[in-house]
């Protein structure tokens, strides 16, 4: 998505990335409600999205976090860079996959 702005549009690649930022956080919501989380969804769709957006943010975070550390601590030559957006994506999957399993979409109880 943001190549997308960013090549067709002649966007600066940060306005890119806050464009495609939004846009990504609601279509992959309707992508886990609609396919992976659909035995779990919940009946208030604002209060939904809403917590998927911070754990999106969440996961951002920790994504840019670990990239940062990585960069810092070993430099920026290309095989560590490379490394540092590997570790990066998966820390930042696992913890979107977790709040999402366990805060946006978690199994309701048998009191619900």
């Amino acid at each position: 998505m943001r190549c997308f702005f960013y090549e067709f549009f002649e966007f600066a690649a940060l306005l890119s990335k806050a464009l495609a930022f939004p846009i990504a956080v609601l279509v992959t919501w309707i992508l886990n409600r609609s396919l992976t989380f659909r035995q779990r969804r919940s009946s208030s769709l604002l209060n939904e999205l809403f917590r998927y957006l911070n754990v999106t943010l969440i996961g951002a975070l920790v994504n840019n976090s670990v990239y940062i550390l990585i960069i810092k601590l070993f430099g920026g030559d290309l095989l560590t860079a490379i490394f540092a957006v590997a570790a990066g994506s998966v820390a930042g999957l696992t913890t979107n996959f977790l709040g999402s399993s366990r805060y946006v979409f978690k199994k309701k109880s048998l009191k619900e």
